[in-house]
C-alpha cells in the first residue's frame, strides 16, 4: 500500500515534467528543417516531434532509452542552444526523479 502511494506520487511528478518539457520541445521543433527534404515539401514527415502527442512519447522514450536521434535533430532547428540546454536540464531532473524513486 505504501509502495503504491509512493509510485503514484512519482508518476504524477514525472508526468508534470514530461508534459512540460514535451510541449517546449514541440514548440522548438516547429522550426525543424531537414536539409534532405526538397524545397517546398513539408518537413513534418521527417520531424521527430510533429505533434504534441508525438513529443510526449518522444520525451518519455528520451528519458528511458536512446536519445541520440533527437539530440542530433537539435542542430536542424532555429533554437539549437535552447534545445540542448533544455535537454541537459530535463535529463538531470529525470535522473534525480529516478534515483529518488529507488530510495
Amino acid at each position: 500500500r505504501m509502495v503504491m502511494g509512493d509510485l503514484l506520487r512519482f508518476v504524477c511528478i514525472y508526468l508534470v515534467f514530461v508534459m512540460g518539457f514535451s510541449q517546449a520541445y514541440y514548440i522548438i521543433f516547429l522550426s525543424f528543417d531537414n536539409p534532405n527534404t526538397p524545397e517546398g515539401v513539408d518537413d513534418s514527415v521527417s520531424n521527430p516531434m510533429p505533434s504534441p502527442m508525438e513529443s510526449i512519447m518522444a520525451m518519455f522514450l528520451m528519458s528511458l532509452t536512446s536519445f541520440s536521434d533527437y539530440y542530433g535533430a537539435f542542430d536542424r532547428t532555429d533554437h539549437e542552444i535552447e534545445a540542448k540546454l533544455l535537454f541537459v536540464i530535463y535529463m538531470i531532473i529525470v535522473a534525480i526523479l529516478l534515483v529518488n524513486m529507488l530510495i
